[in-house]
Parts: C-alpha cells; structure tokens; sequence
C-alpha cells in the first residue's frame, strides 16, 4: 500500500529505502506484457489505459523502458508487490 509520494534529490542514498528504476502503476489487470512489447511505438500512458482498473490496489513497477519516448522495450518486465 502506498502511504505516501515524496521526492528526494539522491533516493538511493535514504536510508531504509530500496531503489528501482522504473514507473509505478496502481491498478493494472489482465495484461500480457509480451504481447504488449510488440507495440513499442506506444506510449505507456495510452498502452495501459485499458488494463487499468481503479478499484484493483495492487501496485506493481514496469522497469526496462525506453524513458525519452515512454514506450516498453524488449528489456521490460513487471515486478509485482
């Protein structure tokens, strides 16, 4: 569960803090990030707008991606929590 957001200059140096680069999503069901990593053109934000669902709490961080474009790479993967 997500208590709070803040925003630190150096994250990988607080303490009892572990780092990952990668985005955040809250919500995300039923989606096959494989098949979805053939869109690489896509940005994230329109790419996963239909397999998100505000009442699901479950968080989980989309790493490997392309960050100047937004878009997944073949090196993305999702970590659940």
């Amino acid at each position: 569960m997500i208590h709070s957001i803040t925003t630190t200059p150096h994250p990988d140096r607080e303490p009892f803090t572990e780092f990952y680069a990668g985005v955040l999503v809250v919500g995300l069901e039923g989606c096959n990030l494989r098949v979805l990593v053939d869109q690489a053109e896509t940005p994230i934000e329109e790419l996963l707008r239909p397999y998100l669902n505000p009442a699901n709490r479950t968080l989980c961080l989309i790493t490997g991606l392309n960050y100047e474009r937004h878009t997944l790479t073949a090196k993305s993967r999702i970590h659940l929590f």
